[in-house]
């Protein structure tokens, strides 16, 4: 009787090995899964330019009053293209502009939002007597840009406005700084104390770029 290698017990020992290899090749799937991730969205972390010449006036007309603001578009608002790294990439993205109104000491709220390219807003819900300041903040994807001025200086009151009322503003700006002289000073020698406070007060009125005649 013919009896094949295979099938006797000492060939079954020896071609286990093959089997167990030949079942796990069987076991791979035909098709392999494809491995996938969420989309992940870029982030621009670059402000846009902020506005400059920001000025708020008051309009009359048929018994109600207005704000008129103007001013003058950020650096980035035009949309112009640069090479980086060998590509072509956009510069200058400012999607638009966002108006912002403070009363006294109150919360600031936003009373508008405007395209790009646009550089005029009239405020038309505002209250006689009450006295605003106001801020344009051009806009991107991911940020916006305050206004830049110094405070208490003329670009700074530009755009502080009272409706009705008074017909002048006073507004004092309490600012704390420091400016050394090496000199000595002689308290009881009033020629050298105007001497020294006009300069002192040329000095500060240079460093926060104002008229000198504004310091009290």
């Amino acid at each position: 009787v013919y009896s094949h290698p295979f099938l006797t017990k000492e060939g079954i020992v020896k071609k286990l090995p093959i089997l167990i290899w030949m079942a796990a090749f069987c076991a791979v799937p035909v098709t392999a899964q494809l491995a996938t991730s969420e989309a992940v969205a870029a982030i621009d972390n670059i402000p846009p330019g902020p506005v400059t010449e920001l000025q708020a006036l008051v309009a009359s007309g048929n018994d109600t009053r207005t704000v008129a603001l103007t001013w003058t578009l950020s650096a980035d608002d035009a949309r112009s293209f640069t090479t980086f790294g060998g590509q072509i990439v956009p510069t200058g993205d400012v999607r638009g502009y966002r108006v912002y109104r403070q009363q006294e000491e109150g919360v600031e709220e936003l009373v508008a939002t405007l395209g790009a390219g646009i550089s005029e807003f009239v405020d038309d819900v505002v209250i006689e007597g009450a006295s605003y300041i106001y801020d344009v903040r051009p806009f991107d994807l991911d940020n916006e840009t305050n206004v830049d001025v110094t405070p208490g200086s003329t670009e700074d009151l530009a755009r502080i406005v009272l409706v009705g009322g008074a017909s002048e503003v006073v507004v004092e700006t309490r600012i704390e700084g420091e400016l050394t002289f090496d000199s000595n000073l002689d308290l009881q020698d009033q020629e050298a104390v105007t001497i020294f406070t006009d300069e002192f007060i040329r000095q500060l009125a240079e460093a926060l770029g104002i008229d000198p005649s504004r310091i009290i």
